[in-house]
């Protein structure tokens, strides 16, 4: 568990995160893993979604408790007598846990977690003069950022959501490839439950 905690740990650290955001959204981690462990559940997955500072992306609350104005969301996802379970924590705390209306969710994440090890979202390439080329975004970039823990260990995927897209004047080369993996097949269904989660009664801070 240490070892999963300092994977997720180092990201904030080499993405330039304040701090006080990196040790609220890691000790809020830490204790929260050690206790779906403590009550025998080894498989879970945890998906984050952040922007560069200067980008809003609209899931942001009006008081973000963050020292550079950057906010992490992280959802937590894991099965429980039966249920496929959801939690929020982000720069400000935890939500209460809500239980998805179906297994949906988890039932993908399993039988698909060996494509979301084997295969990755691959750099936005464009061809430029019969070469190809990475085309970057400088500006306005917003992150997907999964740690995905089974009996066989713990994986990392990240990826820009910017290589997810194409343009008719700079057409990327990667975009059908990119937009048929499993791991952004599982970030929209994420999209679904959180969705679900944020109209339930239930979803409040703790």
């Amino acid at each position: 568990m240490k070892k999963i905690v300092l994977f997720l740990m180092l990201l904030y650290v080499s993405s330039g995160f304040a701090q006080h955001d990196v040790s609220i959204i890691d000790e809020g981690t830490a204790s929260f893993i050690s206790k779906l462990e403590t009550r025998g559940i080894s498989s879970y997955f945890t998906a984050d979604r952040y922007c560069d500072p200067s980008l809003k992306n609209g899931d942001e609350p009006e008081q973000t408790c963050t020292d550079n104005k950057r906010y992490i969301a992280r959802y937590f996802f894991w099965e429980e007598q039966g249920k496929t379970m959801i939690k929020q924590l982000d720069n400000c705390g935890f939500y209460a846990t809500i239980a998805l209306q179906d297994n949906t969710l988890s039932k993908f994440y399993r039988a698909n977690r060996g494509d979301m090890k084997t295969n990755k979202v691959e750099p936005y390439i464009r061809d430029y003069k019969g070469k190809e080329r990475i085309l970057r975004l400088y500006k306005g970039n917003c992150y997907r950022y999964f740690m995905l823990k089974g009996s066989d260990g713990a994986f990392i995927r990240k990826y820009n959501t910017f290589d997810l897209t194409t343009n008719t004047r700079k057409s990327n080369l990667n975009f059908e490839v990119n937009n048929k993996l499993a791991i952004v097949a599982l970030d929209k269904m994420i999209d679904q439950a959180i969705v679900r989660m944020e109209s339930n009664f239930y979803w409040k801070r703790m």
